[in-house]
């Protein structure tokens, strides 16, 4: 299972790259996705991907709700063209709701995009 920690950069770091980007009184782009909720193909998947249709580079985490600092420990998101993958350090991404953003250089973090994964046979892909 996949608990929770920082990803990416340490909490200092975080903290650092915030102060940085408030300090210039601009905020990221939020990314956006063309589907928030992905069906696993597979009772276990390691890794589930999603297609955003606003894909800025920078440094994305991976927040375990929508409001607080509590960062995913085991999930770890990496964009590659327009696709986000979002990837689990054990064996089986667990179903749930991850909440992403991403901080682009120099500026304060985006506000946090909901991505839904869902169990194989849930929902209709």
């Amino acid at each position: 299972m996949c608990g929770t920690i920082i990803l990416g950069l340490s909490k200092n770091e975080t903290t650092i790259a915030k102060a940085e980007g408030e300090e210039s009184g601009t905020v990221s782009t939020t990314p956006v996705a063309s589907n928030a909720a992905v069906v696993k193909k597979a009772s276990t998947q390691k890794e589930i991907s999603f297609l955003l249709t606003t894909a800025p580079e920078g440094t994305y985490m991976v927040y375990a709700d929508d409001t607080t600092e509590l960062i995913h420990h085991s999930v770890t998101a990496e964009l590659k063209d327009k696709t986000l993958t979002l990837t689990c350090s054990g064996d089986d991404i667990p179903v749930g709701t991850y909440y992403i953003t991403v901080t682009e250089s120099g500026k304060a973090e985006s506000e946090r995009l909901a991505l839904t994964v869902a169990e194989a046979g849930d929902w209709n892909t």
